[in-house]
C-alpha cells in the first residue's frame, strides 16, 4: 500500500512540474506585411532600448523596454535588475578584437575563449529578463583574417545547441564591405545582423542592400553625430554638437530611422550611461553623478510616440570679450578673458564652467581614454553667466563648457580652442 501512493505521489509530482508555465519566454523573428519585429512569447516585441548598465529605473520610467550590455560582466546581476523593471537585456559577449592584439591562429586561446562563453550560456540561458546573444561588438573592424569571423560563427552555434528559445545577433562598426558580407558568408548561424551607426544611421538601411543584406536589423548604438565625422577645428580638434543640438537630432533620428524603417526591429540608443570619449559629455546621456541631460526627456517623448518638446535651457552661444566665441578661436596668453553664455533660463537654473586640455587621444572603436586634466586658471564671474580666464603665458589647445540645469535635465555647450603666447 505505501508503495503504490509513494508511485502515485511521484507521478503526480511529475504531472504538475509539467503543468508550469516555463519562465524562459520564446523570442523569434516574424516578416509582417508592413514590417519585420521581434516576437516574444507569440507578442511582437520592438525594441526600445538602450546601452548601458546603469539608471534601470529611469529607463523603465522613460518607456523603453530593453537594454544593451557589451559583455557579460555583472550578468546576473544586471539581468535580476532589468527583470524588476520589466526590461529585456541583449546580453554581450565581448568576443577579442585583432586590433587589440588577440591571435585567432592561436587554437588553444579561441579554444578558452569558446569555453567562457559556453559557461555564460549555460548559466544565463533560462533567465526570464534574457532577449538576445550579442556576439561581439565590431569585431570585424580592422580585423585581418577570417578566422576571426569563423570564431563568432563558432559561438553562435554552440549558443544555438544549448539555448532553443534566443536568438543570436553579431555587432558591426557601420556598414562596411569587410564585415557584412564576410559575416553573410562565413557566419551562417548568425540569425540577424546589428549595426551600430552614428551620422550615417540614415544610410543603414539602402547600405544593408547594397551588400545582398535583406533581411532585419537592429541598430545597436546610435546618437549624436560621431568624432570621427564631426568638422574640426584648424587644430583639428573635433566640434561637439550642443546639448540643444543633439536632443532634436535623437528625435528625429528615432523617428525617421528606426521607427519607421520596416526591417528594422528597434534599437539600442548609446550611451544610457557616461563616458570619456574625446569629451566627457559626447555621448554620455548622464554626467558623472547621474544627472541626466535633456536627451533622456527627447529618448522617453521618442519612446512614446509624443512631439518633441525641448524641457532644457537654450543656450544659444558663448561669447568672450563680448564677442561670440567659436571653434578654432585664438586667446593671447597672460590676460584675463571674460566668457559668458547666452541662451534662455529659467529662475533657479544653475550653470556651471569647465575648463580642460584638449584631449589627445588617438583611440578608436570605443576604446578606454583617459579624461582629460582640468585647467586651474577659470574663476567664477561677477554673475553665474559669466567666468573669467586668466590665461597662462604659454602655448596650448583647450575646450571650455558650459552646463545648464533647468527642470531637472543638463544642457551643454563647448568650444575648444588654442591659446598662443605673446612675443
Amino acid at each position: 500500500m505505501n508503495s503504490n501512493l509513494s508511485i502515485f505521489g511521484v507521478l503526480f509530482l511529475i504531472f504538475i512540474l509539467g503543468c508550469e508555465e516555463p519562465t524562459t519566454l520564446k523570442v523569434d523573428i516574424r516578416e509582417g506585411s508592413e514590417a519585420w519585429r521581434l516576437v516574444v512569447d507569440e507578442e511582437p516585441f520592438f525594441v526600445k532600448g538602450a546601452g548601458g548598465s546603469r539608471y534601470f529605473e529611469r529607463l523603465e520610467d522613460a518607456g523603453a523596454n530593453a537594454i544593451r550590455t557589451w559583455d557579460a560582466n555583472r550578468a546576473g546581476e544586471i539581468l535580476d535588475s532589468a527583470e524588476a523593471h520589466d526590461l529585456k537585456v541583449m546580453l554581450g559577449l565581448w568576443v577579442q578584437h585583432e586590433r587589440h592584439g588577440f591571435n585567432y591562429k592561436d587554437y588553444g586561446a579561441v579554444q578558452k575563449q569558446w569555453e567562457e562563453f559556453r559557461e555564460v550560456v549555460i548559466k544565463y540561458k533560462d533567465h526570464p529578463a534574457l532577449l538576445l546573444w550579442g556576439v561581439g561588438n565590431e569585431v570585424g573592424f580592422n580585423r585581418r583574417n577570417l578566422e576571426t569571423i569563423e570564431a563568432v560563427d563558432d559561438i553562435a552555434k554552440m549558443i544555438q545547441d544549448l539555448d532553443h528559445v534566443h536568438l543570436v545577433t553579431t555587432v558591426t562598426a557601420g556598414v562596411q564591405r569587410e564585415e557584412i558580407p564576410v559575416i553573410m558568408q562565413y557566419a551562417p548561424h548568425i540569425d540577424f545582423i546589428s549595426v551600430n551607426s552614428y551620422g550615417d544611421i540614415g544610410k543603414v538601411d539602402d547600405s544593408l542592400s547594397a551588400y545582398g543584406y535583406d533581411g532585419p536589423y537592429l541598430i545597436t548604438e546610435w546618437g549624436p553625430d560621431g568624432f570621427w565625422e564631426s568638422d574640426t577645428t584648424d587644430m583639428g580638434a573635433p566640434i561637439e554638437q550642443s546639448t540643444n543640438e543633439k536632443e532634436r537630432l535623437y528625435y528625429q533620428r528615432y523617428m525617421d530611422h528606426i521607427l519607421n524603417e520596416p526591417r528594422c526591429m528597434g534599437s539600442f540608443v548609446f550611451l544610457w550611461g557616461q563616458k570619456q570619449e574625446r569629451t566627457h559629455s559626447w555621448f554620455g546621456m548622464f554626467d558623472e553623478t547621474g544627472r541626466p541631460y535633456g536627451t533622456v526627456k527627447a529618448m522617453e517623448q521618442a519612446w512614446n510616440e509624443e512631439p518633441f518638446e525641448a524641457v532644457t535651457a537654450q543656450i544659444r552661444e558663448l561669447k568672450v570679450e563680448g564677442r561670440p566665441f567659436t571653434p578654432s578661436a585664438t586667446l593671447v596668453g597672460g590676460i584675463v578673458a571674460s566668457v559668458e553664455v547666452e541662451g534662455e533660463f529659467e529662475p533657479g537654473a544653475k550653470i556651471r564652467w569647465e575648463l580642460y586640455s584638449e584631449s589627445t587621444a588617438k583611440s578608436t572603436g570605443g576604446d578606454p581614454e583617459d579624461k582629460p586634466q582640468p585647467a586651474p586658471w577659470l574663476e567664477k564671474g561677477l554673475i553665474p553667466t559669466q567666468a573669467l580666464m586668466l590665461t597662462p603665458d604659454t602655448s596650448g589647445a583647450f575646450r571650455l563648457f558650459v552646463t545648464v540645469e533647468q527642470n531637472g535635465y543638463l544642457s551643454s555647450m563647448n568650444v575648444p580652442f588654442n591659446i598662443i603666447r605673446e612675443y
